[in-house]
C-alpha cells in the first residue's frame, strides 16, 4: 500500500494525489491518504479532495501507527513488523526513484516533480474535476460566461506571499508580468474576456493596470477556492501566479488551443529557482514563460 500524507492547500493536495496514485498505479497496489495534519489542526487549510471525481480514502491513526512502527510485534522473542511501511520524505530539490522503494511506503512531502505523474495526465484531466454536488447557482452562471466567451484567466496571488518566510522563498509577481502577459494574449486573441482570481481585490484595483472589462471572480458570490478552480481551468486560456494553485489549472485545462502564460522567476531562493529553470518541476510543456 502507498500512504500519503495531506498537507497544504489546494495544489499542494493535488500533487500528494496525483503521485500517490500513479505510484500506486505503476506497483499494482493500493494508496490511501493521512489527514491527521488537518485533523490536530496543524495546517489553517482545508482538504479539499474529497470535492474532486477521484477516489479518495483516508486511514485511521491506530492503522497508520502499526503500518508505520517498524517493532509492533514480537515474534520468537523479536520485535518485528511485516506490515511495515518505510517513511520517504521529499528533499523537494532533488528527484526520489520512488519506484525503487517497493510497495509498502510512507509518503511525507510535496512531491512536485512532473516525472511522478506524468504519464496519468489524462486520467488526472478527467478526475480531478468538482463534483457536482459541490456546485452552485453562482458557479454555473459565471461557468457559463467563462466557455462562451474567449476567456483568459489571469490569478494574482497576493496576501500569504507578504509573510516573511514567504517572501523569502516565492516571490509575488510584478504588476509588470501581468501586462507583458496580456499584451502578448492580446496579440494571439481576438477579443479576450479577463476573468481575475485574486485573494487582495483593492490592491490589484488599484496597482495593476488591468482591462476595464475584466470581471473579478471574488465578486460573484464565488466563495470557495475549489469553485475558483474549477472556472480556471475552464477558462479557455490561463496567465498564472507562481502558485501551485493555478498551475494545476492550466495544467488540467482541456483546450486543445490554449495559451498558458507562466513566470520565468518562480522562487526567490536562488537554489530552488536552479531546480525550477531545469524544467522539472512545476514545468508545462505548453506554457510560454515571461
Amino acid at each position: 500500500m502507498v500512504i500519503s500524507q495531506l498537507n497544504g492547500g489546494l495544489g499542494n493536495q493535488l500533487f500528494q494525489y496525483a503521485t500517490a496514485f500513479s505510484l500506486a498505479k505503476a506497483l499494482n497496489t493500493s494508496y490511501i491518504f493521512d489527514k491527521s495534519l488537518f485533523d490536530k489542526e496543524i495546517t489553517i487549510r482545508k482538504i479539499q479532495l474529497e470535492k474532486f471525481n477521484v477516489p479518495f480514502k483516508t486511514i485511521n491513526q491506530f492503522s497508520l501507527k502499526l503500518l508505520t512502527d517498524q517493532k509492533k510485534i514480537k515474534i520468537d522473542n523479536r520485535h518485528y513488523n511485516p506490515f511495515f511501511h518505510e517513511v520517504i520524505c521529499d528533499p523537494i530539490w532533488q528527484k526520489v526513484d520512488l519506484r525503487s522503494k517497493g510497495k509498502r511506503v510512507y509518503l511525507k512531502g510535496y512531491w512536485p516533480y512532473l516525472d511522478y505523474f506524468k504519464e496519468n495526465k489524462d486520467y488526472l484531466r478527467k478526475g480531478f474535476t468538482i463534483r457536482d454536488s459541490f456546485k452552485t447557482n453562482a458557479f454555473d452562471k459565471m461557468l457559463l460566461s467563462i466557455i462562451s466567451s474567449e476567456s483568459v484567466s489571469i490569478h494574482i496571488r497576493l496576501e500569504d506571499y507578504q509573510t516573511d518566510s514567504s517572501r523569502s522563498l516565492f516571490g509575488m509577481q510584478s504588476p509588470d508580468y501581468y501586462a507583458q502577459a496580456i499584451h502578448y494574449i492580446e496579440t494571439k486573441i481576438p477579443n479576450p474576456s479577463y476573468f481575475i482570481f485574486t485573494d487582495n481585490i483593492e490592491l490589484v484595483k488599484s496597482e495593476y493596470n488591468l482591462p476595464a472589462t475584466a470581471v473579478f471572480i471574488a465578486e460573484q458570490n464565488i466563495e470557495t477556492d475549489y469553485l475558483e478552480f474549477e472556472l480556471m481551468r475552464n477558462s479557455k486560456h490561463n496567465i498564472i501566479a507562481n502558485s501551485t494553485f493555478s498551475w494545476w489549472a492550466s495544467f488540467l485545462n482541456n483546450n486543445p488551443d490554449k495559451i498558458v502564460i507562466q513566470p520565468a522567476k518562480w522562487y526567490n531562493d536562488q537554489n530552488a529557482q536552479l531546480v525550477y529553470q531545469s524544467r522539472e518541476i512545476l514545468f508545462n510543456q505548453e506554457a510560454i514563460f515571461i
